[in-house]
């Protein structure tokens, strides 16, 4: 039974990482296009865990302004956004759907790092069937 719940986490665990990594993947190669933004605005967002910060950016695309708030946000303790409004600053965007941005070097790819975690717990989960039931 122990055998069986470890062998089906291990198979959930790396199905989950690989979808995980290729739609990171996937995200971050659909961000072709280069441009400067200019930062608009800092937006705070209240939650349980605390106020968070993310750099609201306006860049021109496909001949329309777009105004668009950064996918990673962060806490004022931890990581200050690195930006003031009135800053430029080096943009990829999605050219099918311009709100989609990121940020080089700042917005951080999640499913990427969540899909990574992911595989590294099946292969540990692999190692800890070999040790207690091979």
């Amino acid at each position: 039974m122990v055998f069986t719940v470890f062998v089906i986490v291990t198979v959930f665990s790396a199905l989950a990482g690989t979808f995980l990594i290729y739609s990171g993947l996937k995200d971050a190669k659909a961000c072709s296009a280069c441009t400067i933004g200019k930062v608009v605005e800092i937006r705070c967002t209240s939650s349980a865990d605390g106020d968070s910060y993310a750099p609201v950016v306006e860049f021109a695309a496909n001949g329309r302004i777009i105004q668009a708030c950064a996918r990673t946000r962060k806490g004022v303790v931890r990581n200050r956004v690195p930006y003031q409004v009135g800053d430029s600053v080096q943009i990829r965007y999605n050219p099918e759907r311009p709100q989609t941005f990121i940020i080089p070097g700042y917005d951080v790819n999640m499913k990427l790092i969540l899909g990574i975690g992911d595989l590294a717990a099946a292969i540990i989960l692999i190692l800890a069937i070999c040790i207690l039931f091979i």
